[in-house]
């Protein structure tokens, strides 16, 4: 009777949370209302004299009012600029084309499939999680790939399958706070960062690998929590609240395959990987090398190999995914390299909208001087 009222306890949590997150708004529409608010926020704070100076000019600071008519016709004269400038905006864009190659050509739906195949019984959980968090590498991997598999894995090793798929998008939900590699995400991160921080100083620049320490950090917790919240709460619940019919067919598990040809091209794709890891660490090596900065450090924004983080995401994603598709025969010609950098750029619609906005609310934030 305990267990039965325990079970229905959380049944009722994961109901509230459930309607409390269909209720939250789209981005676009937080980033508008953000917006506002802040114009709202500063007409009011504007008719009050604060004793702030500002730390880097050491003037005083007072409040803008962002519904003035010169702070209207300014924010319209600007509001191309700002979304033209905004930081993330053109790098996210030139990894993605690199990663589209690599997505396109199958190479990284291939690797996904590699680490799930020899994935220990007890382990699915963590390993499944840990996988949906490397699949933000290729946007449509984690959703088209991992999760179907994720379901039949469960399955297979006596989980309920709806629990394999809580688990994979999870694990997709998490890599965009938490992950082991650089992808297109830490530009946005970084954009965001960089224009907090040029609220006290203008000519502050962020290195655009400004928050990996504390993804990666992270990636412990996420993994821990999300393989406890399966195994103990979500997996035992859906069991009693999904029971499932025991001639349940969940497709032919033949979707995670790997081919001869894929399998020979993921070699080479990889040894192909490897060589210019190898090569990108023997150019950095050397105290006075090109890639560090003028004090020899690599870790400095001044470092041209930091300023580079983006383009050689596209170089290293692009040449992998071709010589993957190359090589198992996805790419025949040169149009089907293009159709891949084109259909990835489909993924990006949403980012374009709501960085539009943002931008506006981060120019708006800023010019206000509430920041400071």
């Amino acid at each position: 009777m305990q267990q039965s009222q325990s079970k229905q306890q959380v049944g009722g949590i994961l109901g509230f949370i459930e309607r409390i997150g269909n209720k939250i708004p789209d981005i676009t529409i937080l980033f508008i209302s953000a917006f506002i608010l802040v114009c709202v926020v500063s007409a009011v704070l504007a008719q009050i004299h604060f004793n702030y100076v500002h730390p880097a000019t050491g003037r005083p600071i007072e409040i803008t009012n962002m519904l003035s008519g010169k702070a209207l016709v300014d924010l319209m004269s600007k509001m191309v600029t700002n979304y033209a400038n905004f930081p993330p905006l053109s790098m996210v864009i030139v990894a993605t084309l690199g990663i589209g190659i690599a997505d396109g050509s199958g190479y990284i739906n291939t690797g996904l499939k590699k680490i799930l195949s020899i994935t220990p019984k007890v382990l699915i959980t963590p390993v499944v999680i840990l996988v949906g968090m490397l699949s933000h590498l290729g946007p449509d991997s984690g959703y088209v790939i991992i999760i179907p598999i994720a379901a039949y894995m469960f399955y297979a090793v006596g989980k309920h399958p709806l629990a394999g798929i809580a688990a994979s998008f999870a694990g997709i939900a998490g890599a965009f706070a938490a992950n082991y590699t650089p992808s297109a995400i830490d530009p946005v991160i970084q954009g965001f960062t960089q224009s907090a921080a040029q609220i006290i100083d203008p000519g502050y620049q962020v290195n655009v690998l400004c928050n990996y320490f504390y993804a990666f950090a992270s990636t412990f917790i996420v993994i821990g929590a999300c393989w406890w919240v399966t195994e103990k709460i979500t997996n035992p619940w859906l069991w009693k609240a999904c029971p499932l019919d025991d001639d349940l067919d969940l497709g032919n598990e033949n979707n995670s395959s790997i081919t001869p040809s894929e399998n020979r091209a993921f070699k080479i794709a990889t040894a192909v990987l490897l060589l210019m890891l190898t090569g990108l660490a023997a150019a950095l090596y050397p105290a006075d090398s090109i890639l560090r900065a003028p004090d020899g450090v690599i870790a400095s924004f001044k470092a041209p190999i930091m300023q580079s983080i983006v383009s050689l995401i596209f170089i290293f994603a692009a040449l992998v995914g071709l010589v993957y598709g190359i090589a198992c025969g996805k790419f025949k010609s040169p149009k089907d390299v293009t159709a891949a950098m084109e259909e990835i750029t489909k993924t990006l619609v949403q980012l374009i909208v709501f960085y539009f906005f943002a931008a506006q609310f981060l120019y708006a934030f800023g010019a206000s001087n509430m920041g400071a």
